[in-house]
């Protein structure tokens, strides 16, 4: 098998093509592997502002929570016509 010299010519560029390829594609993984690691950092920081956020707005300064155990109203009962509320047995 004899080879003429464009063939020659034509296979070394083809081989120079083939490394320049493959150089590109490691450049474009480390860069998309940088891109993407920048933009998760920034969605996380994102994410921890905005729990801050909801957090320290979730509970107010100078508000207190009502008692659980406490109902004003119970269900079921009825207010008493003309009379105050009963008093709690427990708290006389």
């Amino acid at each position: 098998m004899i080879f003429n010299s464009k063939s020659i010519e034509i296979m070394r560029r083809l081989k120079e093509l083939k490394y320049f390829a493959l150089i590109m594609l490691l450049f474009s993984f480390v860069a998309a592997s940088a891109l993407t690691s920048c933009r998760e950092q920034k969605d996380k920081e994102k994410t921890e502002q905005q729990e801050a956020k909801a957090a320290s707005e979730e509970h107010p300064e100078g508000e207190e929570h009502p008692a659980k155990d406490e109902e004003e109203h119970p269900e079921g009962e009825e207010h008493p016509e003309g009379e105050e509320h009963p008093k709690d047995s427990i708290a006389g």
